[in-house]
C-alpha cells in the first residue's frame, strides 16, 4: 500500500532522476516452528543474489531474524526488522558498529522495553483492579525467555504481585493444555500473563474458555490480534487481552491507517502492517535524504532522519500519530504511554465480539472488562 502510495505521488527523485520503488517476496515461513532456520537465511541471500534489492523489511521469529540478519550483513543490505523483539538483534550494533549498522527495527521494541510496556499494565491492573495473583506462560522461544526472565520475572514481584505458577513455557506445536490449565486453576491466580506468537496461543485460548479457567489472560498473543480471532475461536477469545500496534484497530491514533488497508484488503491489519507501511515510507526518505542506493549513504540517512524525529503522521500519511526516532542501538525510541516521545503499543480486550484499547489513556476506545 505505501509503495502504490509512493509511486503514484511520482516516486523517489535520485540526481534528478525519477524512479519507481519495487517489491520483491520471499516467504521465510517463519511462523511454523517445523520450518528450519536456513529456510530464512536461503531467503535473504536470494533478495540479495537474485533479486538484488536495495533495502530489506520483515522478519518475525527472533532467532531465525538473528541468522537472517547474519546474512543480510555479509551482503550490507540496510534489514529494517519488522516483527522480531530480541534484544540481541540491535544490540549487535552497538557492539560491532561496523558489521551491524545495517539493521534498524521498527517493530516491535526489543524486549526490554516491549516488556516494560507489558510492566506499565500490570501496575495499571494493580492500581485500578487490585489484582495480585499471576501466573506466567509463555511459548517456548528466544524472545519470550528474555521477557520473561529480563523482566517479568524481576519486575512484577516489585509491583506487589505474588506469581504463583509458572513461568511455563509451552511447545511451539502443543496441542493439549489441560494439564497446564489444571495448573492455573490450582495455582489461585487471579490474572494470566500470556505471551504467545504463534498457533499455540489459539490452542491456549480454546483450553482457557472450555475448561471454565476465572483468571483473565492479559499480555501478549498474536494471533488474538485478528479481526477474524472471534471466529476462529468461536468467541472464546472473549475478554483476553493482548498488547497490539495501536494501528491495528479503529482508534484516535492508528483509525485512518486502518481504515485505509480495511478498505484495501478487506481484511485488518496484524501487528506488522503499520510499522511495516512507515518502514516504506522511511527508507524513500532516506534514499531521497541520501541521493544514492549506496549502502553506507542510507544508513546514515536513517540514523539523521530517525535522530531528527520525524512524526509518523508526517513520515507516512496514514501512519500512527507517534514519534519515529531511532536510538543508538537502531531501535525506535518507546513511548510506552505517551506518542509524543516515541512509539507505543495498545492493549486490546476482546468484548462480545468487539475489539476495543483499553490501554494506555492516549489510544483507548473503551474500559477494561474483567468476567
Amino acid at each position: 500500500m505505501a509503495v502504490e502510495e509512493i509511486n503514484n505521488a511520482g516516486g523517489i527523485i535520485i540526481n534528478g532522476t525519477r524512479y519507481m520503488l519495487k517489491l520483491f517476496f520471499e516467504d521465510t515461513r517463519e511462523a511454523d516452528p517445523t520450518i528450519p532456520v536456513e529456510e530464512g537465511v536461503a531467503a535473504i541471500s536470494r533478495l540479495a543474489t537474485v533479486h538484488k534489492v536495495h533495502v530489506i523489511i520483515g522478519g518475525f521469529r527472533s532467532d531465525v531474524v538473528i541468522a537472517m540478519q547474519e546474512e543480510a550483513m555479509k551482503y550490507k543490505i540496510p534489514f529494517i526488522v519488522a516483527g522480531a523483539s530480541a534484544n540481541t538483534i540491535t544490540e549487535r550494533v552497538l557492539e560491532n558498529y561496523d558489521k551491524y549498522k545495517y539493521t534498524f527495527r521498527i517493530t516491535p521494541t526489543n524486549s526490554t522495553t516491549l516488556a516494560l510496556a507489558y510492566i506499565e499494565i500490570y501496575k495499571y491492573l494493580r492500581q485500578e483492579y487490585g489484582f495480585t495473583k499471576v501466573y506466567i506462560i509463555a511459548e517456548d522461544a528466544l524472545w519470550t525467555r528474555l521477557m520473561v526472565d529480563r523482566v517479568l520475572l524481576a519486575y512484577l514481584p516489585k509491583l506487589g504481585y505474588e506469581i504463583v505458577g509458572g513461568p511455563t513455557f509451552v511447545p511451539l506445536d502443543a496441542r493439549d493444555l489441560s494439564a497446564e490449565m489444571t495448573d492455573i486453576i490450582n495455582s489461585g491466580a487471579e490474572v494470566i500473563a500470556t505471551i504467545f506468537s504463534g498457533d499455540v496461543g489459539i490452542i491456549f485460548t480454546k483450553y482457557w474458555a472450555d475448561m471454565g479457567v476465572k483468571a483473565v489472560p492479559i499480555g501478549i498473543n498474536v494471533y488474538s490480534q485478528l479481526e477474524t480471532y472471534w471466529e476462529t475461536t468461536e468467541g472464546k477469545t472473549n475478554l483476553e487481552a493482548t498488547l497490539t500496534d495501536v494501528g491495528t484497530l479503529e482508534g484516535p491514533i492508528g483509525g485512518a491507517f486502518y481504515r485505509a488497508y480495511v478498505e484495501k484488503y478487506g481484511e485488518s491489519p496484524v501487528y506488522t502492517a503499520p510499522a511495516t507501511y512507515q518502514a516504506v515510507y522511511l527508507v524513500a526518505k532516506a534514499i531521497e535524504k541520501a541521493q544514492s542506493l549506496d549502502p553506507d549513504k542510507i544508513v546514515k540517512a536513517l540514523e539523521e532522519i530517525g535522530y531528527k524525529g520525524i512524526m509518523g503522521n508526517e513520515l507516512a500519511p496514514l501512519g500512527n500519530r507517534f514519534l519515529i526516532k531511532f536510538t543508538k542501538s537502531h531501535d525506535i525510541m518507546w513511548g510506552v504511554t505517551d506518542p509524543n516521545k516515541g512509539m507505543i503499543m495498545g492493549l486490546q480486550q476482546w468484548q462480545d465480539g468487539k475489539r476495543v484499547i483499553v490501554w494506555p489513556p492516549a489510544a483507548a476506545t473503551g474500559e477494561l472488562k474483567l468476567p
